[in-house]
Order: C-alpha cells, then structure tokens, then sequence
C-alpha cells in the first residue's frame, strides 16, 4: 500500500500464489445488486467478495490449500457461466483490487466449497467421460527385421530432393 500511496498508479494487481484463489464472476451485479448466480457463488464460498472495476461483476478471493485445478475437467474461463478461476497451477492473471467489499468476510480456506462452484459452474461437457487409455502392443519385429524391411523398400534407394537436409534414424526396441 505505501508503494501504491507514492504515486501514478491506477490499481494494484493481486497474483494467484500458493494458497491463494480467485474466482472472478462478470454480469452478475444488475441495479447495484447481485443475481442467482453472483449471490449463489458468493454464499457458497463465503469469503471475502469485493465489486469488480467495472461494478458489474464480483471477485472474490479464498484459501485453498495444495488444491489441484482440473482444467481437463473443469473450465478455468467459462464463457456460457460468466465465471473465472484463478489458480496458481494453471493461469499466470490476476485481479485488479477495488477494495469495494459486498461481503466482508475474511479471506478463507474453501476447497470444498470451491469444489462446489467447479461442480456447478466450470463443469466442461466431456468433464465426466474419462480419457480412454490405449495400450499399444509392442512390435513383434526385431531391430534387424525392421531394418531388412527397410533395406529392401522401393523408398529406401530413391534419389533424396535437394532441399531435403533433415533425416531422422529411429531405433525400435523389443517392448
């Protein structure tokens, strides 16, 4: 603040650090009052909240200690929700503070009640369909066989263009 207090700046930046997250809500603030949605996520973390510069939306900061934000399965800016999270492990934004409290509790420890927001407001469409993992079978050829095949390729004695100057050698192993 005493930085801020010598001059020429317009606001102050809060960063998302280690515990810290903010979630950021645009469009929730009609004829100086909060919607479903703005009053929903506001009494659902029920931490310090604040008006946005543009006094049409809201930030609210809390703790969330060792959190890991999902961004395969949650979005970090849902368009559709108008709601934004900020967490250290996948976004490098931060809030700008207006000091504009509209609920004036402290900063505090949320992980479930943001597990809560991310459930209702950050859910991606495929969030709940789990990434099929695909075992490849190993090659049942060994080195040399792959290399006789090679050797004995149409491709492998054809005059290389000129500008080609790039050749990759891969090796195959046993798996």
């Amino acid at each position: 603040m005493e930085t801020f207090a010598k001059g020429d700046y317009a606001s102050i930046g809060v960063g998302c650090f280690e515990p810290l997250r903010l979630v950021d809500v645009d469009d929730c603030v009609v004829n100086g009052k909060l919607d479903v949605r703005g009053q929903d996520i506001v009494d659902t973390l029920d931490s310090y909240t604040e008006l946005s510069p543009s006094e049409t939306g809201i930030h609210i900061f809390i703790l969330a200690y060792g959190f890991a934000y999902d961004s395969a399965r949650y979005h970090i800016n849902n368009r559709n929700t108008h709601v934004e999270v900020y967490a250290p492990d996948v976004t490098g934004k931060f809030l700008t503070l207006t000091g504009k409290a509209i609920h004036g509790a402290d900063v505090n420890e949320r992980s479930k009640q943001l597990q809560v927001v991310l459930d209702r407001y950050m859910k991606r469409p495929d969030g709940d369909v789990a990434t099929p993992i695909v075992v490849a079978p190993g090659s049942f050829l060994s080195d040399e066989s792959v290399y006789a095949k090679v050797s004995k390729s149409k491709q492998y004695s054809k005059p290389k263009a000129k500008s080609e100057s790039l050749y990759v050698q891969i090796r195959l192993t046993d798996m």
